[in-house]
């Protein structure tokens, strides 16, 4: 009875363990240190080249480089294309975060901000991290995420079209409080 507690505080440790390691950030992945491709403006410019990565996990270009090249020319591909892939997930993963830390200063500058839409946005952000979590493994593991790796774009896209929703009808608001404040005086 008592290895049976141990080893089930011990698997309970690694788990937790291995869940904060995944979750750490790193100095080169905090928000702060993004930078926006100029003349973009924007932080979602990366989901624009999905079209482009998902053709990385073509397996009929591989197989025409082994085919006409060599099976070392091939692997070589392999991993280069594996490579690109990661970088992208890895841009993904900062469009994502700097649309959470935009999301974070509208939510202080709206007064309309409830429980439910700050619910919305965790979930939102542990669906992401799961995801984003799994798809990098995939690549890892030399497997094809091409449906994860919709879904995470999928979920960047739905951050941005809802924040820009939301900066539209603040600055809506705004506007209608200037007018009024301006009928008033």
């Amino acid at each position: 009875m008592t290895w049976t507690v141990i080893s089930f505080v011990v698997l309970v440790g690694l788990l937790l363990a291995i869940l904060s390691w995944s979750l750490r950030e790193s100095a080169e992945d905090s928000p702060a240190r993004m930078k926006l491709v100029p003349g973009t403006g924007s932080p979602l410019h990366n989901a624009l080249y999905y079209p482009q990565v998902r053709q990385t996990f073509s397996e009929e270009d591989l197989n025409y480089l082994q085919e006409r090249g060599s099976p070392k020319l091939a692997r070589r591909a392999r991993a280069e294309r594996q490579r690109v892939a990661l970088e992208y997930v890895k841009a993904i993963h900062h469009d994502f975060r700097s649309l959470l830390q935009i999301a974070r200063v509208l939510a202080t500058l709206s007064p309309k901000v409830v429980a439910g839409q700050e619910a919305e946005r965790f979930r939102l952000a542990v669906e992401f991290e799961l995801r984003y979590r799994c798809v990098r493994l995939m690549l890892l593991a030399g497997i094809s995420p091409q449906w994860q790796l919709l879904k995470i774009v999928q979920t960047v896209g739905t951050l941005s079209t809802r924040l820009d929703a939301a900066i539209l009808e603040m600055g809506e608001r705004a506007v209608q409080a200037l007018q009024e404040t301006a009928g008033t005086a």
